[in-house]
């Protein structure tokens, strides 16, 4: 036999076994929803151009299941920006074949249950601490009106997120805002039931000061 033919079937013969290996893998690997969930976000990174053009962005995935729990369909949802979405999408995809219904744990299964990731540029004094930091200060100055403006922000760039809609919930039900509180206090709770993570995919920008040069005027 030549040694072309040799390096053929031996090409086969490794690409056989691995993919043998890999379903063999799948299917006999117990994973829990955190490992899971680990691998997936190890392959979502910030893209470059996304973090050049300061562009952030919330991805949610809706994840299918059918009665047995088994994964049945992945999707989109909404319209996330496609630099974000098809990143998280292809990481979600690439990982189906390590579902396993006991992921749910005590969730109901047959439902559709969502995976959200949040691109979100950290500068100084931005971070999502500071800026719920700042609202609860104007609720202790007795400023209510100031601390919704940051609570509607903050619900705006991640309506997903629990911790931000309690707390305009609760700065809502200050104001005597009795309809927009109970909105808020149930679009979290369904959240809260329906969400199985949310990652934050954080990049970090430093604030760089530049001297000012030049000749500065003064006006009489």
């Amino acid at each position: 036999m030549s040694y072309f033919k040799k390096s053929v079937l031996h090409s086969c013969f490794v690409l056989f076994c691995f993919s043998f290996s890999h379903s063999l893998f799948a299917q006999s690997t117990n994973f829990s929803y955190g490992q899971w969930e680990a691998i997936i976000s190890r392959q979502v990174k910030y893209p470059i151009e996304a973090l050049r053009a300061r562009k952030e962005g919330i991805v949610a995935v809706a994840l299918s299941t059918d009665a047995s729990g088994n994964l049945q369909d992945i999707k989109l949802e909404g319209e996330p920006l496609p630099i974000f979405g098809e990143l998280v999408l292809n990481a979600v995809e690439s990982s189906r074949d390590l579902w396993s219904a006991e992921m749910l744990g005590e969730r109901e299964k047959g439902n559709t249950y969502f995976m959200v990731f949040n691109f979100m540029i950290v500068m100084e004094g931005n971070s999502e601490e500071t800026r719920i930091k700042s609202a609860i200060n104007y609720i202790q100055k007795g400023k209510p009106d100031k601390a919704l403006k940051i609570a509607d922000k903050l619900v705006e760039e991640n309506p997903y997120s629990v911790k931000r809609l309690e707390l305009r919930s609760q700065i809502h039900r200050q104001l005597g805002n009795e309809q927009e509180a109970t909105d808020d206090l149930l679009a979290y709770q369904k959240i809260q039931k329906q969400t199985l993570s949310q990652i934050d995919i954080k990049a970090f920008r430093q604030v760089s000061t530049r001297p000012v040069s030049g000749t500065l005027l003064n006006n009489p």
